[in-house]
């Protein structure tokens, strides 16, 4: 009952959540939500405990088997694959290259603690969120923790994949990340080089680099298209924790409907001819 424990886990600590302490604790005494009284069940969920059952088993084929987190050797098997997608891609970079990073502000609504610091560079509020992913727009990585007004470099400086590319490199394993001038060159990050000449050598490394990392701009874009709520024309009316909530579950679904689109191609496309159609046949993480 994956659906069941991903709605108890999102109201749980959402801000919408009033409920009286006793309320609380009747919430953490209970392995399964559906074993409380029909009252207490309608306070968190806003549903009844029928109406949330049908829901629960009408997605419950689909959601079984999957995972939110792999194990050591399917990773590898994920690593390897983003490797292959990238040294097949329109404009491929150097070899091992796994993933495109970049980040991007998702407006909120001004939180009443420590206001400040969401508010960025452009003067309103927002989280700021980095993106790792592939030529075909796979989401491989996600980071919502951070406030707007912390800077690219900082949040990358903070994060648990610069340790796992750090340690991967410092083993032998030369993997790479592509990124802008708002990360640090570093060996396992290679972004671009300021001020080159033209026809030298490092400008074309510039070049290179700027076509390979456009996935990750047309992910923002298609990412934000798709779910209006991320895109500044909107802003998310929660505190900043459960809007992180919010654009972790976007970025889900996302790879879900882009698994969806690549399986459909597959169908489609006859099996002489897949070689004219590079697509992603990876599940969806």
């Amino acid at each position: 009952m994956a659906l069941e424990y991903l709605v108890y886990d999102i109201f749980r600590d959402g801000p919408e959540l009033t409920a009286h302490p006793a309320d609380r604790r009747a919430l953490r005494d209970v392995d399964n939500p559906f074993e409380l009284a029909p009252s207490e069940y309608r306070k968190p969920f806003r549903l009844s405990p029928d109406v949330a059952n049908d829901v629960v088993v009408q997605l419950d084929n689909k959601l079984k088997g999957s995972r939110i987190t792999a194990k050591p050797s399917e990773k590898q098997i994920e690593r390897q694959a983003a490797k292959e997608i990238f040294a097949r891609a329109p404009s491929p970079f150097v070899g091992g290259t796994i993933g495109a990073i970049s980040c991007t502000h998702v407006p909120i609504l001004g939180p009443k603690h420590h206001e400040e610091a969401y508010v960025n560079h452009h003067g309103y509020h927002s989280i700021n969120v980095q993106m790792i992913c592939d030529p075909n727009l796979k989401i491989l990585n996600v980071n919502a923790r951070f406030p707007g007004a912390r800077h690219d470099s900082y949040i990358w400086s903070s994060c648990a994949i610069r340790r796992v590319m750090r340690r991967s490199f410092e083993n032998g394993n030369h993997m790479f990340l592509i990124g802008d001038s708002g990360n640090p060159l570093e060996p396992w990050l290679m972004t671009p080089l300021p001020n080159q000449p033209e026809a030298t050598p490092k400008f074309r490394y510039n070049e290179a680099l700027c076509k390979a990392r456009n996935p990750v701009e047309r992910l923002f874009g298609v990412l934000k298209g798709t779910w209006r709520c991320l895109s500044q024309q909107r802003v998310l009316f929660y505190d900043p924790k459960f809007a992180g909530k919010v654009v972790n579950a976007c970025t889900v679904l996302h790879n879900m409907r882009l698994g969806v689109q690549t399986s459909e191609l597959d169908s489609v496309i006859p099996a002489t001819s897949t070689d004219n159609y590079p697509v992603n046949t990876n599940a969806p993480s």
